[in-house]
């Protein structure tokens, strides 16, 4: 299994990777809440790692492989935004 990042619940980060669903790698914002979780697909056994969308505003799920970075804190994440109004 991938190696478990460890985060406080409300991390943001940027995750990456390859979505079957759309035939390519993807790139979102993330954040760490009580509903994010690692493990493993039940049937067919691959890594998997649920987490929160901010974009689209829900729960989302990494699988097989992804990689994370670009981790702040709420205010890091609050004053970039911010910036960019």
């Amino acid at each position: 299994m991938k190696e478990k990042q460890q985060f406080d619940i409300g991390t943001y980060f940027t995750i990456k990777y390859y979505a079957d669903k759309h035939s390519k790698t993807i790139t979102r914002r993330g954040q760490f809440t009580e509903e994010c979780e690692y493990g493993n697909h039940k049937v067919h056994g691959y890594p998997y790692f649920r987490y929160f969308d901010v974009d689209a505003n829900g729960i989302r799920c990494a699988s097989k492989s992804w990689e994370i970075s670009e981790v702040r804190t709420w205010l890091n994440y609050f004053y970039s935004v911010w910036y960019l109004l």
